[in-house]
């Protein structure tokens, strides 16, 4: 049997469901997010939201990568000291990045109990800091 795709433009339906649930929910950045999900979270939050890092290496020096973004998610200990200066309230993840240090991120901030997960679908998670700002979001949304 002929399995016919259809094609077009724009995004796929469905992934607009983490970004919908960012705004639904009343979430205050600052954001901490993944390479692969940057441009999309720009898309939905800009100008009112910041995101991290974007899909666009071109606009970040290689140090960023080297001895920032790619620390902050191999090393736990660089996390606290960046997660402390850039105060970020909200993760969003694109979770099926396949680097390694992605990949031993999420592993981490799942378990941490500072974090909350409060959505997911089959693109992004979504995960909360505890604080008392978050409380009532946290104990609608949740995982």
């Amino acid at each position: 049997m002929l399995h016919v795709r259809h094609g077009g433009i724009g995004l796929a339906k469905g992934n607009s469901g983490a970004a919908e649930f960012f705004l639904r929910a009343g979430i205050k950045g600052p954001i901490f997010n993944n390479y692969d999900i940057g441009g999309y979270l720009v898309y939905y939050l800009f100008p009112d939201e910041r995101v991290f890092v974007d899909n666009r290496p071109e606009a970040y020096p290689a140090a960023f990568f080297q001895k920032e973004y790619i620390p902050m998610q191999e090393d736990v200990s660089v996390w606290n000291e960046k997660n402390k200066a850039y105060g970020f309230n909200a993760i969003v993840f694109g979770y099926h990045d396949a680097t390694p240090w992605g990949k031993m991120f999420l592993r981490r901030i799942i378990n941490d109990p500072s974090w909350a997960p409060v959505y997911f679908d089959k693109y992004a998670l979504v995960l909360l800091k505890r604080t008392f700002g978050n409380q009532k979001i946290i104990e609608k949304y949740d995982l």
